[in-house]
């Protein structure tokens, strides 16, 4: 380990790649390890000291590049508070890729440490619940719950925003995974100032996803190929049901649209079947694997993304790696990723997606959006291998 004294500390929060309550594997905890291992391969003055939680499992992939890195090693914060962790090792930096409001690090900031928080959206505030998200529940208690977020959504919001101010006050520096997210941030939160934000691209994390992934599940071969996919369909924010309702109107009134529709994510199928005439052109999959997902992606016919709101967008970049068009939303950071490689639509109406549906079974109209696509993956692929070589630059600054 280093211990030049000139050598300065950076306490980097790897809580944020174990697993939470979004599951084992996580978008932050990938978006995290992918920042954490560009860091120690680019560092050279630093000592990096790795922050985790040892009641939680750790990636093993992590704990062999520490094993086998001089220059960094593990704390445990069940060992003493973050405050004191900064002053005991003299810490000159502290990052995390997940900000959590409740941490007490946000109350006893020290003067003689930097603070950098990557902020990946602002969901509660630009997208608070409406109806739509009651029917994707059936338990009657948490539909009463949830009636009464919405009814007092304003109270929400200014909870939310107290909440996120913790830890983008003015002596944190900021980090922002598109330009939505941070003209988001400088709307809701007048008092920041423009050049207190930058702006990094959410590198690619795809390499992470077959290593984490020890399923050898296959994809049910009567699906076959060619059909409408929709993913992450048991989350309200994606906004599926009404993609589904649109294809089951465009199945009722052009009968030759014989694909298929593959939504993975579903928990509960009742929550479309009730809705819909056509059962059998959907297939409902609950979790999915990594190795599934891909498979789903390459064979598809057509993405079709409604989603209400995104910090950054992975799942269209997927698609048009492979060269399926995508029909998305025209809300938040979608459009800025996508650029003129989509057709874009307003989720909120079911005849506009039934529209850009049509748009797209027409061959020439089809062709261009798949060339568009691939050509739009390589082009942000470029930016986010350069924003994430950028951005360890930054830290390690």
């Amino acid at each position: 380990m280093k211990t030049h004294k000139d050598t300065r500390v950076l306490l980097f929060d790897l809580i944020a790649t174990q697993p939470n309550v979004s599951g084992r594997y996580h978008g932050g905890g990938k978006y995290a390890k992918k920042i954490f291992i560009e860091l120690l391969k680019r560092n050279r003055n630093w000592q990096v000291l790795a922050l985790y939680d040892s009641n939680r499992q750790l990636d093993p992939e992590i704990r062999t590049i520490l094993e086998g890195d001089e220059s960094g090693r593990l704390v445990d914060i069940n060992e003493a508070t973050f405050s004191e962790i900064i002053v005991k090792e003299q810490v000159a930096r502290f990052y995390t890729a997940l900000p959590i409001s409740e941490w007490e690090v946000w109350d006893n900031m020290i003067p003689q440490c930097d603070y950098v928080v990557t902020v990946h959206g602002l969901r509660a505030l630009e997208t608070p619940m409406d109806f739509n998200v009651l029917r994707y529940e059936s338990k009657l208690g948490i539909k009463i719950k949830l009636l009464l977020k919405i009814v007092f959504s304003r109270l929400n919001i200014a909870r939310e925003k107290i909440k996120i101010r913790r830890y983008i006050s003015e002596s944190v520096k900021k980090i922002a995974v598109s330009n939505h997210t941070k003209y988001a941030l400088l709307n809701f939160f007048p008092d920041i100032l423009m050049e207190n934000v930058r702006v990094y691209y959410s590198p690619d994390v795809t390499e992470f996803e077959l290593e984490d992934d020890d399923s050898i599940a296959q994809i049910d071969g009567s699906i076959g190929t060619g059909y409408y996919l929709m993913v992450s369909a048991n989350r309200w924010l994606k906004n599926n049901l009404r993609a589904v309702m649109a294809l089951d109107e465009l199945f009722n009134e052009r009968p030759y649209l014989k694909k298929k529709v593959v939504l993975t994510g579903v928990r509960n199928p009742d929550v479309f079947l009730r809705r819909i005439k056509n059962r059998g052109q959907f297939v409902f999959l609950d979790y999915v694997s990594e190795r599934e997902l891909r498979a789903l992606y390459q064979n598809a016919y057509l993405l079709l993304y409604p989603s209400l709101n995104e910090g950054f967008g992975y799942p269209v970049l997927e698609a048009m790696k492979y060269g399926v068009p995508v029909v998305a939303s025209s809300f938040t950071s979608i459009p800025e990723v996508c650029g003129d490689a989509a057709l874009y639509v307003n989720p909120l109406a079911v005849h506009e997606m039934k529209n850009r549906i049509l748009q797209m079974n027409d061959e020439d109209v089809y062709g261009q959006y798949a060339t568009r696509g691939k050509n739009r993956y390589v082009e942000i692929r470029k930016r986010q291998d350069a924003d994430l070589k950028a951005m360890v630059e930054f830290l390690l600054s």
